[in-house]
């Protein structure tokens, strides 16, 4: 057993640093800051998984800061390599749409909150905090300016189904061995060590890994169970969108099969915040490709499983489905009281209580932590309603625009990112009640990029149809 584990901390460290160094060598060296997306699809995944295996293999601090640290110097060497690697980088045009401003004023009133002093989080934490939305907020500024060739899109999709094959590979596991993964890798020494964060469920883990009755909810190598099931929800929608852009039985066959592998991750992951959004991604979907078959099928299926727990389903199915439907479990319970605390909070200070006091992203200190478990409510603690209303509009354009840009765009290939951005994020809004959603690094860190090239697209096909209907009544 400790020859195993030794085995493993050195094959996932040597991934981690093999990882680092690949996409350093891609955008520094060769000047290609594109290579960022890739790495935060190979990396972030694992991010936790690698920084606890760092600690307990070395028991320092030092080797945990090396990875820790590295998706910071890769970004702002991505964006230096972009803004210093032009010819005339003073020589800037673009033209604004309404969704890039949304996204300068949620910043620039973030950035308000993170210099004033407002709230009880000290101006080190507010910073931390505030540098994890600046990198979102580069994200898209780089996704907005970088054109992503097709076979460089290929390998970012390839790199998402791969984690996808693996994480089923490690749930799997972990459901027929009983074992959480976290359990294995030094997660809960991690955690209280250098996050200064106890235990508090049965597993010697955080409560998040259990469902109601103790049931063992399994993350693979994700930070969470619920980070898990929102990778799932993307990769699920990023198979359906290739599935959807191939001719071949085969290879529609493969994305069938890969579908269902996300299915079985989040059935492992016991999530049904992520079914939710699942539900929901499947109506924006089929609202958007026409298949009134596919509603049709979805309504009859709901009701056909409505009328199986009524009248077919054992006592325990029955009252677990009425339990989540009324919110009576301890988990639902748990969240309506994170809720109503922030909602309080949010109440009593229309204006913001300040940034890094809600959330569980690095920077909230957990004494100070209000109404972690709703994004919505998040953004609306720390930067009062304006902030939320500002957060909500960035959210709308962003599914509204990548809507607009696979509508007008003329090929498969430019349809896809758009595509996958606007169900995503339509599927997410059912999640962000329940979850940091804009933690998860692998998903909001892609997201982001994707809502630029989305944008991105929209503007050359905007540009290319005017010029198409110029030329047309000349």
């Amino acid at each position: 057993m400790v020859l195993t584990l030794f085995v493993l901390q050195i094959l996932v460290l040597t991934y981690g640093v093999g990882v680092i160094l690949y996409c350093f060598n891609k955008i520094v060296v060769q000047g290609k800051p594109e290579y960022l997306l890739l790495f935060f699809c190979l990396f972030a995944p694992a991010y936790t998984t690698i920084l606890s295996l760092a600690y307990q293999l070395s028991g320092t601090p030092l080797l945990v800061a090396f990875f820790k640290y590295a998706k910071e110097v890769l970004t702002l060497g991505a964006l230096a390599v972009f803004v210093f690697g032009r010819r005339k980088p003073l020589d800037y045009g673009v033209r604004m749409y309404s969704l890039d401003y949304a996204i300068m004023v949620f910043l620039a009133l973030a950035l308000v909150f993170a210099l004033m002093p407002i709230g009880p989080s000290s101006f080190v934490n507010k910073a931390v905090y505030f540098k994890n939305l600046l990198l979102l907020g580069i994200m898209y500024f780089l996704g907005r300016n970088i054109k992503l060739s097709y076979d460089f899109q290929k390998k970012i999709f390839n790199a998402i189904l791969a984690t996808l094959v693996l994480a089923f590979i490690v749930t799997g596991f972990e459901k027929l061995t009983n074992t959480h993964f976290q359990s294995i890798i030094g997660y809960s020494a991690y955690n209280q060590d250098i996050m200064d964060i106890e235990p508090t469920g049965n597993y010697g883990l955080q409560w998040t890994f259990e469902a109601a009755g103790g049931v063992k909810r399994f993350a693979a190598f994700f930070h969470s169970p619920l980070a898990l099931a929102s990778s799932m929800l993307l990769t699920l929608i990023v198979a359906f969108a290739l599935f959807t852009s191939v001719k071949y039985r085969l290879n529609k066959l493969k994305y069938l099969l890969l579908m269902l592998l996300a299915v079985m991750c989040l059935i492992f992951a016991y999530s049904r915040a992520a079914i939710g959004g699942i539900f929901l991604a499947g109506v924006f979907l089929a609202f958007t490709f026409g298949y009134r078959k596919l509603i049709y099928t979805g309504l009859l299926s709901l009701l056909v499983f409505w009328l199986y727990v009524v009248f077919l389903a054992p006592e325990d199915v029955r009252y677990y489905v009425f339990d989540t439907i009324s919110f009576s479990d301890s988990s639902s319970l748990g969240h309506i009281a994170e809720w109503i605390e922030g909602i309080e909070t949010a109440t009593q200070n229309p204006l913001g209580y300040g940034l890094a006091t809600s959330g569980n992203v690095g920077g909230v200190d957990e004494d100070l932590q209000v109404g972690g478990e709703n994004q919505y409510i998040i953004f609306a603690v720390q930067l009062g309603i304006p902030g939320l209303i500002v957060y909500l509009s960035v959210i709308f354009l962003t599914i509204s625009v990548s809507l607009r840009a696979y509508r007008m765009s003329d090929t498969r290939q430019d349809k896809l990112i758009p595509l996958i951005t606007a169900s995503f994020k339509f599927g997410l809004l059912f999640l962000m009640m329940f979850s940091n959603t804009e933690n998860y690094g692998n998903i909001s860190y892609l997201i982001w990029w994707f809502a630029g090239t989305s944008v991105a697209i929209y503007s050359t096909a905007k540009y290319d149809s005017s010029l198409k209907f110029k030329y047309a009544t000349n």
